[in-house]
């Protein structure tokens, strides 16, 4: 048996079953709003329930850590598996009705990403792979493997930003690559799997707000096609650190990884934590 093939049996009917139910709500799901201002639906909640669900009765003893029932108890901190799921990134998107949201579950073990799965619902475009396995895209038209291509010139590269705003630190980051061309969608992870396509070729989130369970699945995908996932000052993330909070930006990266790090050093070291 091949790495997480037993992982991948189990969790692709349910991630699959999750996203059908999360598109039929799309236009009718009931909006509140968490503390500190961010939307949530009735969708996010059932389907965190539906994730979390399935995960405790397939892999009991393993730590799950989830968006929507987060408890702060510091126990990943100490696992030797955990999943970290995202039921709805992109939860604004969402209701907007917009087809860039995902589904995303990652598994770390040791704290290293190691397995994820990223699913465009609305699209039925299933990501899924991770270091040790490979990564690969599902489609009605079948399944290909997702390889990072030979490196092209950093000038040539199509940069995978925000859909709605472009802050002015991500414009002057753009400016220091000499990158002209670049593809707008919501989800973080939506944008991350248009590296690990080859739709793109980088994306960079210089500011605060990310969580563990909106890099893990990304991480791990990005990282079987051979790219890099890392801060923005190249280093790994560490999904048993005590702060699930991400303060110190992202990098997703086909080529030239470590170019990019230093070039954008003078923005990055205007938020380092």
């Amino acid at each position: 048996m091949s790495p997480f093939e037993r992982e991948l049996e189990i969790l692709r009917p349910i991630v699959l079953d999750v996203g059908r139910y999360v598109c039929r709500l799309q236009k009718t799901a009931m909006v509140s709003e968490k503390a500190g201002g961010e939307p949530v639906t009735e969708a996010d909640r059932e389907a965190n329930r539906r994730l979390v669900a399935a995960i405790h009765e397939h892999f009991p003893n393993d730590y799950i850590l989830a968006e929507e029932s987060f408890i702060d108890d510091q126990s990943w901190t100490k696992a030797e598996r955990s999943w970290l799921i995202d039921p709805i990134d992109g939860t604004r998107e969402y209701i907007e009705g917009r087809d860039d949201f995902s589904i995303m579950v990652g598994l770390a073990i040791e704290g290293c990403a190691a397995f994820g799965i990223v699913y465009q619902a609305s699209l039925d475009h299933l990501f899924w792979g991770g270091p040790a396995c490979g990564s690969f895209l599902e489609t009605k038209d079948g399944r290909r493997q997702l390889k990072v291509e030979p490196p092209i010139e950093l000038s040539e590269m199509t940069g995978a930003i925000s859909r709605s705003h472009v802050p002015p630190n991500l414009k002057r980051c753009l400016e220091l690559l000499g990158i002209k061309k670049s593809l707008g969608r919501g989800s973080v992870g939506v944008k991350v799997a248009l590296v690990s396509s080859g739709e793109a070729d980088l994306y960079i989130h210089l500011s605060k707000g990310t969580k563990a369970w909106d890099l893990c699945a990304p991480d791990a995908i990005l990282s079987g096609a051979g790219g890099m996932f890392t801060d923005c000052f190249g280093s790994p993330f560490d999904y048993r650190a005590p702060n699930i909070e991400n303060c110190q930006g992202i990098i997703a990266s086909r080529c030239h990884h470590q170019q990019i790090v230093e070039r954008l050093e003078p923005v990055s070291q205007t938020f380092r934590h």
